[in-house]
């Protein structure tokens, strides 16, 4: 027998619970009905006692199902419940006329009911049980040997036991038939219970698939109402599902909801967009769009997939930063030849007549001023070469912070720093990296003294070092609290010759960006308006640094 049928299992629970109300009431509607119509001189104590019984037996079965049991308990109540039907049937039956009582069909019942929860061998027991019943005080009765109701029979011999006999294979043929249909339901019941599973797995595959996937997923219904975001959604957009569920798209993104709309109108073929996220930042997405449709290929609403570019944007910029300097480096060769040919030819007799005695002294001042600009042009130009064609570094394990920590020094007390910085340090253990120490030390001077003009009136400069995220790498920072830049500086910072000072002319970052790619380093910038800046710069550790 399964072991499905020996317990109660939520479903049999709720089923059982129905079948003890309908059993109560349907003794209570046909025993009450039937005492109601009976007249004359009968025993109607009996079948009050019977309804009595009924009651009870019924807001006990009620009480005692409602509470948690162990399983033994459960099957032991389940079997007295069953075997119960047929005795109580037969005690209704002797009292309300015997053999042939109307209510001889209730066997039926319990029959059924066997097969419902104990299959087809419970049935074919109970209808055993109910047939062994019948038959014996229909024997009993025809021999009047037992006769409750007080009713004489006068049935033929043949008639009579007809009548018992078509009732047993009554009670057998129902208790075929009966449990048949409850294997079939029971079968049915299993194999929907099993496509149940076979769903909830497919769907859970699918979530874990979505979830899964690089890529950011979001959907909207018909009204643009946020129906799902996957995990790598809530990462890119900084948004959580439960924050955004069934809101509507334009609230909560609505550069995203004017792109959708502009590309279903067909006005736009851009497939990337920028982004503020909740924390200020702007990112770049790159997007598909798709229907989402039902499986009667109605529109539901939409899917889109995307993707954070900012990287990518990022190292386009790069190109176009690298491409533009290659080609003013091609540019500067050629001018620095043009330039510097005609003050050769200046400088070099400016020499000559300075060497003469009989020149007057001012002729001899303004020689020499024109000497000296001379001097400094050729010099500007020789900057400018060594920016758009820089000398190849020669590497060498050095610990960057010595020559971070030269460069604070020696900036601060130089004449142009602004005498109200504080300047503090916080240096960990040293590293070792592959450097140029000359091209090193020049970044690192480009930085301070930019630090030092972005705090005319005073501030604080830091200086710090430590391991990075990755443990290949070393970062190396600067944080001032000056006027901060905007994102349109920002986006321009390391472009060569702009610049927001007066008399500046734009090199000194972009000659630190330079240095920064020759030695395979990262450079990130984070500054807001009036808040200051922070440099940080991560270079790859030394082979020699990671052996120690």
């Amino acid at each position: 027998m399964n072991l499905r049928a020996n317990r109660l299992v939520p479903a049999d629970n709720r089923r059982y619970t129905w079948l003890i109300l309908l059993r109560g009431g349907l003794v209570f509607a046909l025993l009450g009905g039937w005492v109601l119509t009976q007249t004359g001189d009968f025993p109607h104590f009996p079948l009050y006692l019977l309804l009595g019984i009924t009651l009870v037996f019924t807001a006990f079965s009620l009480a005692w199902i409602s509470r948690p049991h162990s399983l033994k308990s459960q099957t032991l109540f389940l079997y007295f419940q069953i075997v119960w039907d047929p005795f109580f049937i037969s005690a209704l039956i002797l009292f309300t006329g015997g053999s042939e009582s109307i209510f001889s069909f209730l066997y039926l019942f319990g029959i059924v009911t066997a097969s419902i929860f104990l299959h087809r061998r419970g049935a074919l027991l109970i209808a055993s049980l109910s047939a062994i019943l019948y038959g014996g005080f229909a024997d009993l009765e025809f021999y009047q040997i037992l006769n409750l109701s007080g009713v004489i029979r006068a049935n033929p011999a043949r008639e009579y036991f007809f009548t018992v006999g078509a009732n047993i294979a009554a009670y057998f043929a129902v208790a075929i038939l009966a449990s048949s249909l409850s294997e079939q339901l029971r079968s049915t019941e299993a194999e929907l219970e099993k496509k149940k599973d076979d769903l909830s797995s497919l769907l859970a595959v699918h979530g874990k698939i979505v979830e899964s996937i690089s890529s950011g997923v979001l959907t909207v219904d018909a009204s643009d109402r946020i129906l799902s975001l996957n995990r790598a959604g809530e990462e890119t957009l900084g948004r959580k599902t439960a924050e955004i569920f069934n809101k509507n798209l334009a609230d909560i993104f609505p550069v995203l909801a004017r792109e959708i709309a502009a590309r279903d109108q067909k006005k736009t073929t851009r497939p990337e967009v920028s982004l503020p996220k909740p924390d200020g930042s702007l990112i770049y997405l790159g997007f598909s769009l798709s229907a989402l449709k039902g499986e009667d290929g109605e529109g539901l609403g939409k899917i889109l997939i995307f993707q954070d570019i900012t990287r990518v944007k990022e190292m386009e910029k790069e190109i176009m930063r690298s491409e533009k300097m290659a080609a003013i480096g091609e540019l500067a060769a050629g001018i620095a030849h043009e330039i510097r040919n005609p003050l050769g030819a200046i400088s070099g007799p400016l020499q000559l007549l300075l060497e003469r005695q009989e020149l007057p002294e001012e002729e001899i001042r303004l020689m020499r001023i024109i000497l000296r600009e001379t001097e400094r042009l050729n010099r500007l130009v020789t900057d400018f070469l060594r920016f758009a064609r820089p000398e190849k570094p020669r590497f060498s394990p050095l610990d960057p912070v010595q020559i971070l920590d030269e460069c604070v020094e020696f900036t601060s007390r130089g004449k142009d720093f602004p005498p109200g910085i504080k300047i503090e340090k916080h240096y960990e253990k040293p590293r070792l990296i592959q450097a140029d120490p000359h091209q090193l030390r020049q970044l690192f001077l480009n930085l301070l003294i930019n630090a030092g003009e972005a705090m005319p009136a005073g501030g604080t400069l830091r200086v710090w070092s430590r391991n990075g995220a990755d443990r290949g790498q070393l970062e190396i920072g600067l944080s001032d609290t000056g006027m901060g830049m905007n994102e349109e500086t920002q986006a321009r910072l390391f472009e060569p010759f702009f610049t927001t000072k007066e008399k500046g002319i734009g090199l000194g970052l972009a000659i630190v960006h330079r240095i920064v790619e020759l030695h395979g380093a990262r450079i990130q910038v984070e500054s807001r308006p009036g808040a200051g800046a922070v440099f940080t710069l991560s270079f790859p550790l030394s082979g020699e640094d990671h052996a120690q």
